[in-house]
This record gives C-alpha cells, structure tokens and sequence, in this order.
C-alpha cells in the first residue's frame, strides 16, 4: 500500500507564516503572498503547496490564479488547483474545470473529476447515511466517504459497490468511525479540543482488469482513496488497495458481479488495513 503525505519545505513554511501574519492584518489584497508563490515560484511543489494553503488563507485574487494554475505544466500543481477551487466553493469556476476534464494526467482528471461533483451537487456527501449509530466513547477519527466512483468507466453498479464496501469497512473500527452525521454537544466539543478529528475519502475504483496468470486468468480489482482532512478540505495522503481472484470461467453477468462485488471488497479492505495509524500520525 502506497502513502503520500502533503509536506512543505522549511523555505515554504517561513514564507506561509509570513504570509499569514500578513493575512490576518489585511482580509483584502491586491495580490496575497501565496498568490504570488502560485504564480511565480520555479519549484513545482512549492507551487502546489501554494495551491492548497490557499483553502485556509484565501484572497479575492485566489479563484482566477487557481483557474490559471489548471495549465500549470506540473501535473501536482493542476491537481491541487482543481481540489482547492472545489474547497472555496468558487462554482464560477465550473466552466474552467469542465474544460480540463480530458487532461492527459490520470491524477488531474481525477481531482478535476471530484472537484466538479463537488460543485455541481454539494449535498451530495450530506446525503450519505451511516449503517448504524456510531458510539462515539473510544473513537478519535471519523470518516465521510465524499466524492467515491468507478474511474475506469463510471459504472453505476461498480461505484455503488465501491461506497457500500468503505461504509462496511468504516464501521466499528475501534478509534476510527463512519461520519454518523449529526454530531452531539459533546463530540462538538471533543471537535473543538482536537480530541476528535473529522475527515473525509475521495477517490475511486481505478480498474477491474483480468490478468494473465500461469494457474489461469486473475481478476484483479484496484482502489486509490485519497484522504482529506476536513472542514480545511486539505488533502493528507493517499491509500491504495488491490485484490484478485480467479476468473469466471462463463460469461454468467451474475457470476462476474459478485466476484467484482468480493474483489472491490477485499481491496478497500487492504486499503483501509492500517487507517487508524496513518491517521493518529498525521499532522
């Protein structure tokens, strides 16, 4: 299982915690300092740093340099753009995401992909019900599956799949919880002393394939989930999954469903294998 965290240079955080400071003495400005590192910095990661901490700090000139951002020639700074635009809830931006919907980078189209679902039907994740009541006493994380389908060919049936098997396997996971929805006083309060955290999985199915094997034919089933924490809608990581099985032998529609079903299942499972850690261990 493959992690990737978001992390800045120290040249980054020095100029974030200036940019900050100046930030909270001035709510309008002409250009915002992480504007200006969006636009002009030569590293490439330190553009896409500046693409997402403008979610937390942004500025009125925020929205248009996140648009241009979309043709960044580095595939992480177009991908951060697409998912802060989504954050700021700027739908003015529809237009120009919809327009990079065919970018030649599988991770951009994804986050273009999740980010005009999020714009385009922002009751969507609101609308997603727990299986059961959370009891709250010993969890420390709690999840809300957000923007989660079938990549590959947007099958319905297979995106379906995809949500039932993260709520399955959220529930009753010791520290980590299923998002019940509406919270009582007291996990308010845990929220707000940081004893209890909120986040949120985006992404997707990436592929059912059939694969040649020596013992015959494999289906296999790969799952990418990309963990956001919330509400400053700020990617974390990413965990990704795969399983495989035999493959049917007929070409029964029923037989192959279930064996996708089981396969999807067992992916999202070695995805979610060690969540609990990755979450107590970030930042």
């Amino acid at each position: 299982m493959r992690r990737g965290v978001w992390s800045a240079s120290r040249l980054f955080i020095a100029v974030l915690l200036a940019a900050s400071s100046a930030l909270a003495q001035r709510t309008v400005e002409a250009y915002s300092p992480v504007v200006q590192m969006l636009r002009l910095s030569p590293d490439a990661r330190t553009r896409a740093q500046a693409a997402i901490t403008l979610a937390r700090f942004p500025s009125p000139d925020a929205p248009a340099a996140l648009r241009a951002a979309l043709d960044d020639r580095a595939a992480v700074v177009r991908a951060a753009a697409a998912v802060t635009l989504a954050a700021l809830n700027d739908a003015g931006s529809i237009a120009a995401l919809r327009a990079h919907l065919g970018d030649p980078d599988a991770n951009v189209r994804d986050a273009v992909t999740r980010a005009l679902g999020r714009l385009e039907t922002p009751s969507a994740t609101a609308a997603f019900d727990p299986v059961a009541a959370v009891d709250l006493a010993q969890v420390r994380f709690l999840v809300r599956p957000g923007e989660l389908a079938d990549r590959e060919r947007s099958d319905a049936t297979r995106g379906a799949l995809l949500r039932d098997a993260v709520r399955a396997s959220l529930h009753n996971r010791g520290t980590v919880a299923l998002h019940p929805g509406v919270l009582p006083a007291a996990a308010q309060h845990r929220l707000r002393t940081g004893s209890l955290r909120q986040f949120s999985l985006d992404g997707g199915l990436q592929a059912v394939r059939r694969v040649p094997s020596p013992g015959g034919d494999r289906l296999r089933a790969e799952v990418s989930l990309i963990i956001v924490a919330e509400p400053q809608h700020a990617i974390v990581g990413m965990v990704t999954g795969a399983a495989s099985l035999p493959a049917p032998l007929s070409g029964d529609p029923g037989e192959q469903q279930r064996i996708e079903a089981r396969l999807i299942g067992s992916a999202v499972q070695a995805a979610l294998r060690d969540v609990e850690t990755y979450l107590a261990q970030t930042p």
